[in-house]
């Protein structure tokens, strides 16, 4: 015999419905103005353009890694950087990381930074194609510290430029 649940174990009574209060606030269907901008914490709205990494700022295809083989690199203390120009509308960035780097989860970790340290860079580079490859030195690396040698490495191939 198998245990069922029939309706001949509900009870008949219903219990009555709690009723619903809420607080209401003063203003609080109050519309929002129109051309009104989120407040920030200092009450000032940051005046640099939003930092984005669309698909479109990344190497993605063989062939377009391709072109850096025969491009002077610049090492630094966490990575190796190779440019190349570009007929893009802004600055790609390229990763190459090796399995001889680490497990996946250290591989990520840096391919993370990395792109974050672009982000943050990329307004100020000019529109060539940039790859970066890790030195072993860049397991243990913060994002501050692979952003200085990013940036310090754009500086030393602007000035060779």
């Amino acid at each position: 015999m198998r245990n069922s649940y029939h309706e001949t174990h509900i009870s008949a009574q219903q219990t009555p419905q709690k009723k619903r209060t809420r607080l209401y606030e003063k203003n609080e269907h109050a519309p929002r103005p129109q051309n009104s901008e989120p407040s920030s914490q200092d009450g000032q709205i940051p005046t640099h353009p939003r930092l984005t990494f669309p698909k479109k700022s990344r190497l993605l295809k063989a062939k377009e890694f391709e072109v850096f083989s025969h491009k002077k690199s610049f090492a630094g203390a966490y990575i190796l950087l190779t440019c190349s120009s570009s007929l893009s509308t802004g600055p790609k960035l390229g990763l190459a990381v090796s399995k001889k780097f680490g497990k996946a989860h250290e591989r990520n970790r840096f391919k993370r930074i990395t792109r974050e340290a672009f982000r943050l860079l990329q307004q100020d580079l000019p529109f060539l194609s940039y790859l970066i490859k890790p030195l072993n030195s860049a397991k243990k690396a913060s994002t501050a510290l692979i952003q200085q040698d990013l940036a310090s490495l754009l500086a030393r191939k602007k000035e060779k430029a």
